[in-house]
């Protein structure tokens, strides 16, 4: 009897079969922006490696190599903030923000070459993300920047999770009709504006219904549409809005590959302020409703993300996946998501992906 053979699949020829081996270009969430006040150094993991983050006492967040070229002390570990530099806690070599060494510990010439490797850092929502290229490239796209202040939105309130999963992944579920109902509880189900993709953007609109308590339907629901932005693989914005309520709020979720198949997942929310009904209620009242939608808002919302956990932490990445009507543009999402990824290095999708769509 002839042995039936999987057949075997080349990395190098089909590197969607091996997701989980390829860090993606983008910018990633690495800390809180009031995680660099008071001149704190920190270290944080970036695709298999240390980024040292500082700001400077002008307020430039900065993102550097870890290690001092000049003998390899690491600047994560008793690195201090001084002017405009970052001192290394071994000799005191100072480095500016451009990387370059300015002075040593002895006021001797500081070595021309020793510089430090410095990251591209964008700084929005009271988060510092840093740019990780896959291939070395600059940055090729930029998170658009939103006035939380000027539209009335209230400062983040977030949960911070590690975990098993990859970025492409973890945004992958904005487009994931299908597991809307049997993962999350939602009903009534429509897309209201289908996906468009535009660059590194992608927007599409939702309307369903919503337990009013996770895992508790029969207590009511509500009506909800959900309008989703993403910019690049490490970031999620949802702008959700209840009628019925007149409450408009949006919803974070910033992922970040920290190591191979392991993600640091940042889920933030904030209300928009005056868009609840509360038409007698005083300034007061009003401020304090709001602050308690604050908290109540961010642990439904972790919750509702952390119903993904299990699945994400045991699922496998299967390409091409074998479709149905029903699922959504996730497809049309894989097709997108190949300009993040080196080229020839891309996790790629073919005509079969887009099938059921």
């Amino acid at each position: 009897m002839n042995e039936r053979r999987l057949p075997v699949l080349d990395p190098t020829r089909d590197p969607a079969a091996n997701l989980y081996d390829h860090f993606p270009s983008g910018w990633f969430d690495l800390a809180r922006s009031n995680e660099l006040d008071g001149g704190r150094v920190l270290t944080r993991r970036l695709a298999g490696r240390d980024v040292v983050l500082y700001r400077t006492e002008f307020g430039v967040p900065c993102a550097v190599s870890p290690h001092c070229p000049h003998m390899g002390a690491h600047l994560g570990c008793g690195g201090k903030v001084s002017g405009e530099s970052i001192v290394c806690p071994f000799h005191a070599f100072e480095f500016d923000r451009e990387g370059r060494c300015t002075k040593t510990g002895y006021g001797t010439p500081p070595p021309p070459r020793a510089r430090l490797t410095t990251y591209a850092v964008h700084e929005i929502h009271g988060c510092v993300f840093v740019w990780h290229g896959a291939a070395g490239e600059a940055p090729t796209f930029r998170i658009p920047h939103l006035d939380d202040a000027h539209d009335g939105s209230m400062p983040m309130l977030d949960r911070v999770f590690e975990l098993r999963g990859h970025p492409q992944e973890t945004s992958e579920n904005s487009v994931d009709v299908g597991h809307f109902g049997p993962v999350h509880g939602y009903s009534n189900v429509k897309i209201v504006e289908p996906l468009r993709v535009d660059g590194a953007s992608l927007t599409t609109t939702y309307s369903m219904d919503r337990p009013m308590i996770p895992g508790r339907p029969k207590l009511g629901s509500v009506h909800a549409v959900f309008q989703i932005h993403v910019h690049g693989l490490g970031y999620s914005m949802v702008e959700v809005k209840v009628p019925s309520l007149g409450f408009e709020s949006r919803h974070y979720v910033l992922a970040t590959p920290t190591e191979r198949e392991r993600v640091r997942l940042r889920v933030g929310f904030s209300v928009r302020r005056g868009t609840l009904r509360l038409p007698f209620a005083s300034r007061i009242a009003r401020d304090l409703v709001e602050a308690v939608f604050m908290q109540v808002g961010i642990r439904v919302f972790a919750h509702d993300v952390g119903q993904d956990f299990e699945i994400w932490k045991n699922k496998r990445y299967v390409h091409p996946p074998q479709l149905a009507v029903g699922d959504g543009p996730v497809g049309t999402y894989r097709r997108w998501a190949r300009q993040f990824y080196p080229v020839n290095g891309a996790p790629s999708s073919s005509t079969e992906d887009i099938a059921a769509e």
